[in-house]
Order: structure tokens, then C-alpha cells, then sequence
């Protein structure tokens, strides 16, 4: 059991650090064009995914213990 706590933690790292990559190259391309509107829509869904990898990760210690 305790190993499937760590696959979720790994692969919740995994996909929060591809999350900021693609969050960073999407406001910097849009603040280059000045469209700052979008630039606020990345960084509001970035925060609503790295939540949910927070969930997630909670979820999964609860689920061990």
C-alpha cells in the first residue's frame, strides 16, 4: 500500500513541475504580446491544477494510514 502512496506523490510532482513549465512559457509568450487577460487565466488554472495535486496527495496519505 505504501508503494502506491509514493507512485501518486511522484506522478503529482511530475505533472505539477510539467503544469509550471507550461503555465511559464504561456504567460511569458502572452505577456509578450501584451494580452494580459490570458496571462491571469494560466495563472488561475495553474493554481486550480497545483490544488488539485495537493488534493490528490492528501488523499492518497489518507488512504494509506
Amino acid at each position: 500500500m505504501q508503494i502506491i502512496h509514493y507512485l501518486v506523490q511522484a506522478a503529482c510532482f511530475f505533472f505539477a513541475l510539467l503544469t509550471l513549465n507550461i503555465v511559464w512559457e504561456n504567460v511569458k509568450g502572452y505577456g509578450a504580446e501584451k494580452k494580459y487577460g490570458y496571462c491571469l487565466l494560466y495563472l488561475a488554472g495553474g493554481a486550480a491544477v497545483f490544488a488539485l495535486m495537493v488534493a490528490l496527495t492528501n488523499l492518497s496519505s489518507r488512504l494509506v494510514q
